[in-house]
């Protein structure tokens, strides 16, 4: 490995870039530094994202599955708020893999952009949305469980962001939102019986769920043995 040990506090010349400080410290192996989630970078964009999920469930409350009753119209509104935050993170992910490819399989560590990190906050941002309008509907065992995901799955996607390192396992993880996508159609369908309005249309939401978690078996597949971090 061509490593350029002299050059410290620079990036260096091997296909892993490490970044090395004067002191000779790996940052990535540092605690992350919690100040950040203090200032403007993360809570500007925070705020505006969360504004943003609850005008959007304000908005499909307001005009959308009026003629439900009231516990599977609170469930398709939800889905609905789901729908949209997979259709943003999946199609953003879908895309940075193709505009990004170097990076997604070869710089997983040190690649970072302020513009590529809002994908983590926003979909924090719409965890805690999600979180209080549970809260406000229902209390079980299924509410507790998603709870403790959207909790566990914000931090993972929070950790890399304050030292800037580890952004890159962000993009693969939220990946699975692709996949969402067509799950939450498909529920969507469902409960509102469009399903067996357009079956031929709920069908291939059906089989696109299937294919893409296929798809996503073989990504992890290909990632866990063939490609070379």
């Amino acid at each position: 490995m061509n490593v350029l040990s002299e050059m410290h506090g620079q990036r260096v010349a091997d296909w892993e870039h490490v970044v090395v400080e004067p002191d000779g410290r790996r940052p990535e192996l540092e605690f992350p530094n919690l100040r950040y989630f203090s200032t403007t970078d993360f809570i500007v964009p925070f705020v505006l994202y969360f504004g943003f999920f609850r005008l959007l469930s304000w908005a499909i409350k307001t005009y959308f599955w009026q003629t439900f009753t009231e516990f599977k119209r609170y469930r398709l509104h939800n889905l609905s708020v789901c729908l949209a935050h997979s259709l943003i993170t999946g199609v953003w992910c879908a895309c940075f893999v193709v505009t990004h490819p170097y990076e997604m399989f070869h710089n997983y560590v040190y690649y970072y952009e302020p513009w590529a990190a809002q994908i983590a906050i926003l979909s924090v941002a719409y965890f805690l949305h999600d979180a209080i309008d549970m809260l406000r509907y229902e209390w079980s065992k299924w509410t507790r469980e998603l709870l403790l995901h959207h909790v566990m799955t914000g931090i993972s996607l929070l950790t890399p962001l304050p030292n800037r390192r580890f952004l890159i396992p962000v993009y693969w993880a939220l990946q699975m939102e692709i996949n969402s996508i067509f799950l939450h159609a498909r529920t969507i369908m469902q409960l509102s019986g469009y399903n067996i309005k357009l079956p031929d249309f709920y069908r291939a939401v059906v089989y696109a769920n299937i294919f893409r978690f296929d798809l996503k078996y073989a990504d992890f597949v290909f990632i866990s043995k063939g490609a070379n971090f």
